[in-house]
């Protein structure tokens, strides 16, 4: 009878261990992570029943502090809340969750901090599983959402309009946002200057920055007149205190293009066949570029309502900076075209450095000469200074030739 006793008891005792060895804690998850001091922190845990057996009156047990700890500093729980829950009986091969709220104490340092879970029968504790919870303290973070404008000409003065948000979790205060520095030292102790710099007051100044807060930062800047056309990275530095008067530092960057411009101009350079009403002319017209980029892939259009020109569309090539180049207007001109200045409208479609195009028309006036006009421009017929002198002259002559003497007989 004894011997059938402790068989059943063995039995029993083996079974108690067989149930509180099946249920484990498979995984926890945390959110928010990192958690944030002040806040609460929500713990999932997945406890799963690895045997064929149900497990009856199955608890999990919550330990808020490290081996060794003596508080569970920094965390809490609610005073309704127990780390103890009642999971009933998980089945075979089953899996239930569990789900704690704890609290993270706002003077909570940085650090990652060990707790656990335990698993089992009521007051047979089995498996258990330690994590750590992450805290990091609240902190301002500022970034550049966004820049106006995308570029800029070489030589020429613009405001950075830049919209700063604070992404962090905390007040940013006494902030200072400017363009960074204007040289870099390389490795090597060679100065490198920088092509864009602060134009003014090289920082703007904000009090504070409340998380979630967006505002406007205007910064003026200019190009260097020797930049290249390329596109620039722009450093942003920030520098702000949280409220612990902990400095912090960032250095975001913005996208410029900065891009050399051609400037392009029309002018009569001279007339090969003087332009007449109902008559051929040809007229040279000179296109020079006064900016300081090349207007690549240049094509020229001309029209003029007071011509029938031969030719309207030529193709030019590339002028370069303080260069020029020309074309000739050839054609006949209308009969009734007034003598006088009438426009000629010159279409002049090129490419900047980035293959951007650009279009400009420009209007010259060309002179329509009349036939008098076209003889005296020729030197045709006598000049009204030497006809008027030949004229003194006769007069003269006949004065003299012909002039009574005093004596009343002419000579």
């Amino acid at each position: 009878m004894n011997k059938l006793l402790l068989v059943f008891l063995g039995v029993l005792f083996f079974a108690v261990a067989v149930h509180a060895q099946s249920l484990t804690v498979s995984s926890v998850n945390i959110d928010p992570s990192p958690a944030v001091p002040g806040s609460y922190v929500t713990i999932t845990a997945f406890i799963a029943n690895s045997s064929q057996l149900p497990v009856p009156n199955a608890q999990a047990v919550l330990t808020l502090r490290g081996d060794g700890a003596a508080t569970d500093f920094p965390f809490s729980l609610d005073p309704q809340d127990s780390p103890v829950r009642d999971l009933g009986t998980v089945p075979g091969f089953q899996t239930v969750t569990v789900k704690y709220n704890v609290q993270v104490d706002a003077a909570a340092l940085d650090g990652a901090y060990p707790v656990s879970i335990q698993v089992g029968p009521a007051g047979k504790p089995g498996g258990k599983l330690e994590f750590v919870i992450n805290v990091i303290a609240r902190q301002p973070i500022l970034a550049v959402v966004s820049s106006t404008p995308t570029s800029v000409g070489v030589g020429q003065s613009s405001e950075l309009s830049l919209q700063v948000k604070n992404i962090g979790s905390s007040t940013a205060q006494d902030v200072t946002i400017g363009v960074g520095e204007d040289r870099t030292v390389t490795s090597t102790g060679a100065v490198v200057e920088r092509d864009i710099f602060p134009l003014g007051a090289a920082f703007a100044y904000l009090p504070r920055l409340s998380p979630g807060e967006m505002v406007m930062i205007h910064l003026p800047i200019l190009v260097n007149p020797s930049a290249t056309s390329k596109p620039y990275f722009v450093p942003i530095t920030m520098s702000f205190y949280d409220s612990n008067k902990t400095n912090y530092a960032s250095t975001d960057y913005v996208g410029l293009k900065v891009v050399a411009e051609a400037q392009l101009g029309v002018s009569v350079s001279k007339y090969d066949t003087a332009p007449t009403p109902g008559n051929a002319a040809a007229i040279t017209i000179d296109m020079f570029n006064t900016g300081l980029g090349a207007a690549k892939l240049l094509e020229v259009h001309a029209e003029a309502d007071w011509m029938d020109l031969s030719k309207k569309d030529f193709f030019i090539g590339t002028i370069e900076s303080d260069d020029f180049d020309s074309i000739t207007l050839e054609g006949k001109v209308s009969p009734d075209a007034s003598p006088g200045l009438h426009d000629a409208v010159i279409t002049l479609v090129f490419q900047n450095a980035f293959g951007d195009e650009q279009t400009v028309e420009r209007t010259v006036p060309v002179r329509v000469f009349s036939p008098s006009e076209l003889a005296q421009q020729n030197g045709d017929g006598f000049p009204l200074p030497l006809v008027i002198a030949v004229i003194v002259i006769i007069v003269g002559v006949w004065y003299f030739r012909f002039r009574k003497p005093t004596n009343g007989k002419a000579k």
